[in-house]
C-alpha cells in the first residue's frame, strides 16, 4: 500500500483518535516532505484521492495544530500531477477558503495555516483548468492578497507564489 493509502486507512477506521491522527500525520510528513526522499512522490502515477482527508479536515477545524498537519499532507500530495488532476479541487478550494475563514480573526497569530493553505494553491493552479476554480471562489484571491499584510515573510512569499501561479499560468517559459 502506498503511504498516503496507509494513511487514509487511519483516516476513515479511526477519525476522532486526535493522538494517533497527530502520530500518522507527522510521520507522514516526515517521510514525505522532501520531495527527493519520497516515496509518495516518487509513486508519481499512483492517484491520492484525499476527499476523506478533507472531511477530518473539517471535522477538526478547531483544532489548529492538526490542521496545520493536514494542510501540509494537502500540500505534499498536490505536488503530483495526478492529484491536481483527478481530485475534486473545487471542494479542496471550498474547504481552504473555509478554513481561512475560521482563522480570520487570528490570522496573523496562525500564519502557519496560511502559509500551508496558499501553498496547496499554489500546487494545484499548476494546471489550468483549477485556476478557474480558484476565481471563481469569490473568497479565495482576497484571502491571498490580505496575506500579503501580514507582516510573515514565509506567508508573503507563499501567497506571492500562490497569486504567481494564478496570474501566470498562461505565461511562457524562459
Amino acid at each position: 500500500m502506498n503511504p498516503f493509502g496507509q494513511l487514509l486507512h487511519v483516516v476513515t477506521t479511526q477519525p476522532s483518535n486526535l493522538s494517533l491522527l497527530h502520530q500518522q500525520f507527522q510521520y507522514f510528513i516526515e517521510t514525505n516532505e522532501d520531495p527527493k526522499r519520497s516515496l509518495n512522490y516518487q509513486l508519481s502515477h499512483s492517484k491520492d484521492s484525499f476527499r476523506e482527508l478533507l472531511t477530518v479536515t473539517l471535522l477538526h477545524i478547531q483544532e489548529p495544530v492538526l490542521l496545520c498537519k493536514i494542510l501540509k499532507i494537502l500540500k505534499i500530495v498536490t505536488r503530483k500531477q495526478i492529484n491536481r488532476i483527478h481530485n475534486d479541487i473545487a471542494y479542496l478550494i471550498e474547504v481552504i477558503v473555509n478554513i481561512f475563514s475560521t482563522f480570520q480573526s487570528e490570522m496573523s497569530q496562525r500564519t502557519d495555516i496560511a502559509c500551508e493553505g496558499s501553498n496547496i494553491i499554489l500546487n494545484i493552479c499548476y494546471e489550468k483548468e483549477n485556476v478557474v476554480y480558484v476565481v471563481n471562489n469569490q473568497n479565495c484571491l482576497p484571502y491571498l492578497v490580505s496575506f500579503l499584510e501580514i507582516q510573515d515573510s514565509k506567508l508573503q512569499i507563499a501567497a506571492t507564489g500562490a497569486l504567481q501561479s494564478i496570474v501566470c499560468v498562461d505565461c511562457p517559459v524562459g
